[in-house]
């Protein structure tokens, strides 16, 4: 889990991921890295959102409904498995735009 507080209401209404896409080729030719295909955000209002990134070194943007928030988790953090020799899925940086509730 990944815990994000903003340390007062928030309006949110924007997620940007970006993920670790190392695209290496190991010595058993094998891909360096898989990602996760589902992640589930929890926001501090009780909803939830699930997630379906993708593999890709590009910023992830995810429009959310506009809520009032404190704080989110990522959880549920499912690894692509069709690839089930890759092991490293990894969030390199996120982002949460939307303004300060006053």
């Amino acid at each position: 889990e990944y815990h994000l507080d903003f340390g007062r209401p928030v309006l949110i209404d924007k997620m940007v991921l970006y993920l670790r896409s190392d695209d290496t080729i190991n010595a058993q030719g094998e891909l360096h890295d898989t990602y996760w295909n589902h992640i589930t955000v929890k926001f501090s209002d009780n909803s939830e959102l699930t997630l379906s990134p993708v593999k890709t070194d590009a910023p992830q943007v995810f429009m959310l409904e506009e809520k009032i928030v404190t704080r989110l988790t990522l959880c549920n953090l499912v690894r692509d498995r069709s690839f089930p020799n890759r092991g490293f899925a990894a969030l390199t940086q996120i982002e949460v735009y939307g303004k300060d509730k006053i």
